[in-house]
């Protein structure tokens, strides 16, 4: 009953259930057991943005203290923003993020992602590039999806997809990109797998 993580979980097979009120009720009571956690923060986001009100989920990530520390909650912020159409106040504060040293190349990956997508659709595909480079380094799951996205959709990145070292759990990206090629039984079984 104390365990912010199990909540979290639970929230999520509720909602792939259908049972919104009772998913709603679940990451509630995990993000009031844990406030400061990443994961219960994000699916908290998740949640709303599912839901359909991003606003609501940009509020709860904005006003948390951890916000302005932690790359995965600052890369949410952004791209929820982003899907809304607003611009993030925290761009300049993620871009300190990706020069400081003390953060792992994992940790700022999605991050390196989002940004990078920014720049390739405000015209500036060089410093794109270069932030999908860090974000290749030892890339996550989304930013792999995202990297993929934008080949697939608006530049050339094929340079930084064959740099992209091989991992065992990019289910998301290979079911899109299975998805655009058109080829439906391994699109099915990433799909499945993710």
């Amino acid at each position: 009953p104390r365990n912010s993580l199990l909540w979290s979980e639970l929230s999520r097979e509720y909602t792939i259930l259908g049972q919104e009120k009772k998913s709603a009720r679940a990451i509630h009571i995990a993000h009031s057991l844990a406030p400061e956690n990443r994961l219960v923060l994000r699916s908290l986001a998740r949640f709303y943005s599912h839901s359909g009100d991003p606003e609501k989920a940009i509020f709860y990530l904005q006003r948390s203290p951890i916000l302005k520390e932690d790359p995965w909650v600052l890369s949410s912020e952004i791209a929820l923003c982003n899907e809304i159409g607003r611009t993030s106040k925290n761009i300049k504060l993620g871009q300190k993020m990706l020069a400081n040293a003390n953060f792992q190349p994992l940790a700022l990956s999605e991050l390196a992602s989002e940004l990078g997508t920014m720049d390739f659709f405000s015209g500036n595909s060089k410093h794109g590039k270069r932030k999908f480079e860090i974000a290749a380094q030892t890339p996550h799951e989304n930013a792999v999806a995202q990297i993929t996205w934008v080949h697939k959709n608006a530049h050339d990145v094929s340079s930084i997809i064959s740099a992209i070292p091989e991992t065992t759990f990019n289910f998301e990206a290979e079911t899109r990109w299975y998805y655009y090629s058109q080829d439906w039984n391994n699109a099915l079984h990433y799909a499945s797998l993710w």
